[in-house]
């Protein structure tokens, strides 16, 4: 659906950036399935915006970080580079109601709608800095990102890492089908809502709470974590126990 300025207009507020040229904000809403040719879509825009986010990111962690080594750096911007975590950030934004997509395309479900609205918020801070250069970028990724659950996570020391990829990979080593999460239920307002969410394995269930639902997913994997190698743990004892007893 195409927008009118006026509604682009409150996008913008929200992004915390007052465009001079609203055509670059509506260019980076326009995905090539909704044109022909590549010229008049958000590509250009995005493969941008890639560049100018990762600069901002960094710049951020170096701050943050004084001591940390560039392997520890690069770990912890993965974390929050991730279309999960970009498709997140343009969910707040409510980008799905502004992108264009032709009928080819469609924003219902899974990892076709992760990858459209990441592309799409990587595509508007290219126009945020094409329109206002990079102390614009750097408000509108500090108003978007630096807040709640990736404020919290920008904290806590890089060796802290990422519990559902380490979840995921104690899983896979011992050749276990992957985690399922699910969304339990949601509580508070559209503005600060409270994600409910539990992560599966077999019979095992981890729980967490938090204010996006990657923030739940992540409290819920560390915790199945936990109950699974508490689990292993016990079960070689136990198995142990009966190799002893059978020996004797």
């Amino acid at each position: 659906m195409v927008r009118g300025d006026t509604e682009l207009r409150r996008l913008a507020d929200r992004l915390g950036h007052c465009f001079r040229d609203l055509g670059r904000l509506r260019l980076a809403l326009t995905h090539r399935s909704a044109v022909l040719g590549a010229g008049g879509s958000n590509e250009r825009l995005e493969f941008l915006g890639d560049t100018v986010l990762d600069l901002c990111l960094s710049d951020v962690l170096l701050e943050r970080f004084p001591d940390a080594g560039s392997g520890e750096l690069t770990k912890l911007k993965s974390l929050h580079v991730s279309n999960e975590r970009l498709a997140d950030i343009a969910g707040r934004l409510e980008l799905a109601e502004y992108l264009q997509v032709g009928g080819g395309q469609s924003l219902v479900g899974d990892r076709t709608e992760q990858r459209l609205l990441a592309n799409a918020f990587e595509a508007v801070l290219g126009a945020v800095y094409l329109d206002g250069g990079i102390a614009a970028a750097k408000r509108v990724v500090a108003q978007c990102m630096f807040s709640g659950d990736l404020s919290d996570a920008l904290d806590r020391s890089p060796e802290e890492g990422n519990h559902k990829a380490a979840l995921q990979e104690w899983l896979q080593g011992r050749q276990r089908e992957r985690p399922r999460y699910a969304v339990v239920h949601t509580e508070g307002s559209d503005n600060r809502p409270t994600f409910f969410v539990e992560a599966r394995s077999g019979d095992l269930v981890g729980t967490g709470t938090g204010p996006t639902k990657r923030a739940a997913e992540s409290e819920a994997a560390a915790r199945l974590l936990r109950m699974l190698m508490d689990s292993e743990a016990s079960e070689t004892i136990s198995g142990a126990g009966v190799a002893a007893g059978t020996g004797a």
